[in-house]
């Protein structure tokens, strides 16, 4: 379950011990933390993300709105509204000048995140949209949905570009690598798949998650990538096409973790 009414956001040091880390459904114990609630929504949070300079914290709730946190003070800067549906995910782009949600009434919205106002509203998928992201060049939306497609949309014209299909589940996480190349996305089936970005062509597909993936996300320099199969935190080493081993990635072993997203400068795992 997600987090009612609130954000909490948990810092921990690098040199942390992985075996004095646990993490449950309910709560983190972790060894001297610095600890953040940003309350605020009126219905469970569902995603959260932080901007690029680290500086803000962006929100998505079933109370239908979008929040943007000051990430040091914990105020509500800002509340953004238009979705008609639970918000399910959010995002910034690379120069943190947008935010993109994507909700349970099926549409995509890019927000200007200074002014408030909608930008435009993206409709294509025909199911929830469960998941969004920028392209590292802020050129690109892509998302995932229900509907068990992936689409691709510009950004400055709002229109879809392209329609990826291949995925027999709900596709729950998608993301662009760090060199803009590749789109990865994650999905009920039990698998992953790497798309080629320009093309739309999927160039592979791994087979060897046990569950539904719920969560992926790149390291920084794009080598490795990280995925929550709602059992455990499992890593894949992009050039030897293999499962890491379970102690390479330990920080991050915890069981069925919400959602979270890695603070661009610090080590901050932001959990809801």
């Amino acid at each position: 379950p997600a987090t009612h009414g609130g954000v909490a956001l948990r810092s921990f040091q690098q040199h942390t011990q992985t075996k004095d880390l646990t993490m449950t459904t309910t709560q983190v114990v972790i060894p001297n933390p610095t600890q953040k609630l940003f309350e605020g929504h009126t219905g469970w949070v569902f995603s959260v993300a932080f901007s690029p300079d680290g500086k803000w914290i962006v929100s998505g709730s079933d109370d239908c709105s979008i929040k943007i946190w000051n990430g040091e003070t914990g105020e509500c800067m800002r509340t953004l509204k238009g979705h008609t549906g639970l918000v399910l995910s959010t995002a910034f782009s690379p120069d943190g000048k947008w935010i993109v949600s994507g909700s349970r009434d099926c549409t995509i919205k890019i927000w200007n995140g200074e002014t408030r106002e909608c930008m435009r509203t993206l409709k294509g998928h025909t199911g929830l949209v469960l998941s969004t992201a920028f392209s590292p060049d802020g050129k690109w939306i892509v998302s995932g949905s229900e509907d068990r497609t992936i689409k691709i949309w510009n950004v400055e014209t709002g229109e879809c570009v392209r329609t990826l299909k291949g995925h027999t589940g709900w596709v729950r996480s998608v993301v662009f690598s760090p060199d803009g190349k590749w789109i990865v996305s994650g999905s009920d089936d039990c698998t992953i798949k790497i798309w080629n970005g320009e093309t739309g062509e999927c160039v592979r597909t791994f087979h060897h998650m046990r569950t539904a993936i719920s969560c992926l996300t790149f390291s920084h320099y794009g080598q490795y990538l990280l995925c929550d199969t709602f059992q455990k935190l499992e890593g894949y080493d992009e050039k030897n096409e293999s499962v890491l081993e379970k102690s390479r990635f330990s920080l991050f072993d915890f069981r069925r973790p919400n959602l979270g997203t890695m603070h661009p400068i610090e080590a901050i795992l932001s959990a809801i």
